[in-house]
């Protein structure tokens, strides 16, 4: 009988099935999303998963067939078409400044942009990401898809400090639905994980229509 281990502290979905942790397959749901082309946000407390759901998605919209292997959703995908992903963390640093998150968004631009050999042709995030969307798109002749992780993470670190607002304001939810609105047609798929807090009503209001999705326990 092969040891199976628990996946503590694990949040990528290729290095667990790889060191054959124990998985619960909630991997229908997923196909069930990826049905939809309705924006997401996955809003549930820390620690309960939502960093490896993404990453599960991440690697389905890859088409990476063989780490699904044994798991509901290798039945009922029978294509596998590879997208072009667009993942954007905010887990990897902490935000108490104003120039401590710049600086992580334009390292996280510059990742993508060198993947899909793209050259940065503004300064400005905004510009960067929608010439990273069309690129990805031209250059691959299919639709993008975009997953945020711990969307809220830069506002939170910085709560009661000088910077809140700056912060505030860089990951602003209205700006944000405004690029979603106008990149809709090249972009099948958009996830947004966040922490479950006082900021999910603000989500709601400014995401009229967003869809919000949580798993049966």
């Amino acid at each position: 009988m092969n040891e199976r281990f628990l996946p503590i502290g694990i949040q990528d979905f290729k290095k667990l099935r790889t060191f054959n942790n124990i998985y619960v397959d909630k991997t229908s749901y997923i196909y069930e999303l990826a049905r939809t082309s309705t924006p997401y946000f996955l809003s549930r407390p820390r620690r309960f998963g939502k960093s490896l759901l993404l990453s599960t998605m991440e690697y389905y919209f890859r088409g990476k067939k063989d780490l699904f292997k044994g798991l509901a959703i290798e039945k009922l995908e029978k294509d596998w078409v590879q997208y072009p992903v667009i993942k954007i963390s905010f887990g990897r640093s902490s935000y108490e400044s104003h120039d401590s998150l710049i600086a992580v968004i334009d390292n996280i631009l510059s990742e993508h942009e060198q993947f899909f050999e793209i050259e940065k042709k503004s300064d400005n995030p905004s510009v960067r990401l929608d010439n990273l969307i069309h690129f990805a798109y031209e250059k691959t002749g299919k639709q993008v898809v975009i997953l945020i992780d711990e969307y809220d993470k830069p506002i939170l670190d910085a709560l009661y400090t000088e910077y809140e607002e700056q912060n505030r304001q860089e990951m602003s939810l209205e700006e944000t639905k405004s690029k979603l609105d106008q990149i809709n047609g090249l972009v099948p798929k958009i996830l947004i994980s966040k922490d479950f807090s006082f900021f999910i009503l603000k989500l709601v209001l400014s995401f009229t229509n967003a869809t919000s999705y949580q798993e049966e326990d």
